[in-house]
């Protein structure tokens, strides 16, 4: 299979603040003099803060800005070639709570481990799940490739305890990608469940959730993996040799265009594999 290159410029976009000020114009109330505090003309201007997903952290009509509390980084096996801290940061903040706290292991690599499909589906499927899987195939008087071993592994992933976030970088240098609620494993339908989502990093950082139109979460076979659907086709998708890929407007989760353009070149894949308790600061 092909392995990743380097050669992308990181400098196409600048870092996204972790912050974002946004300044109007309000008569506010009489100042505060807590040190943890940031200081504005109190008669004339509010100071909205927002995070790097567009939410609201905190907005006042006074001088005073309190200091806000960052996520921190979670225990992390390996360095990311496509994510920064504060990119980590960010997927950290949207995952579910029970999620936020867990350790992240690298079980794929474009560049590490070559382009393929096969390759990272092996390598991203749950061991406990594939061994439970085959105790109950070799029960079925020995015939662990039975018709019904992929549809039986993929059922069995949803109830397994870990989750994966997905990034992609194509070749302008976006980056974007999905978080799985649950182990993948090849099935020749769409599963999963709606804590599923997709998101973009760059050029802009945004989480895109289940807007609950209908049930396309992951779709991964022989041929792709892809994550939601209808409407104007898959969040994203990636064929069997990691090479190439699509993005569209999916009814799934009503996102943005993630890629460059909606026919892409895909430059580099990552699979975070989330498992356990992390305590990493």
């Amino acid at each position: 299979p092909r392995n990743g290159q380097d050669g992308e410029d990181d400098s196409v976009f600048e870092d996204e603040p972790l912050l974002s000020p946004v300044v109007s114009r309000h008569t506010s109330p009489a100042c505060s003099n807590s040190p943890n505090a940031l200081e504005m003309d109190c008669d004339e201007e509010s100071l909205e803060l927002t995070d790097v997903g567009g939410r609201t952290i905190r907005k006042t009509g006074g001088v005073l800005i309190p200091s806000v509390v960052q996520h921190a980084l979670p225990d992390m096996d390996a360095s990311s070639s496509i994510l920064k801290p504060a990119h980590i940061q960010s997927i950290v903040s949207w995952l579910p709570s029970s999620r936020s706290i867990s350790a992240w292991s690298l079980s794929y690599s474009l560049r590490r481990d070559g382009a393929s499909l096969d390759t990272l589906m092996s390598l991203c499927s749950s061991t406990d799940v594939r061994d439970m899987m085959t105790q109950q195939n070799q029960a079925r008087d020995g015939d662990k490739y039975s018709q019904h071993y992929e549809t039986d592994v993929a059922s069995a992933a949803l109830s397994c305890s870990i989750s994966h976030v997905i990034v992609v970088e194509d070749s302008w240098g976006y980056v974007f990608g999905g978080y799985v609620a649950h182990s993948i494993a090849y099935r020749p339908s769409y599963y999963g469940n709606g804590e599923c989502f997709v998101f973009s990093i760059k050029p802009k950082l945004q989480q895109h959730k289940w807007t609950n139109k209908n049930d396309f979460f992951i779709l991964t076979n022989h041929n792709m993996l892809a994550m939601g659907g209808g409407g104007g086709g898959y969040a994203f998708q990636l064929d069997d040799e990691l090479d190439t890929g699509i993005s569209g407007i999916s009814d799934t989760y009503s996102n943005d265009l993630l890629s460059s353009n909606e026919y892409y070149k895909c430059h580099n894949v990552e699979v975070w594999t989330l498992t356990g308790v992390s305590f990493g600061v």
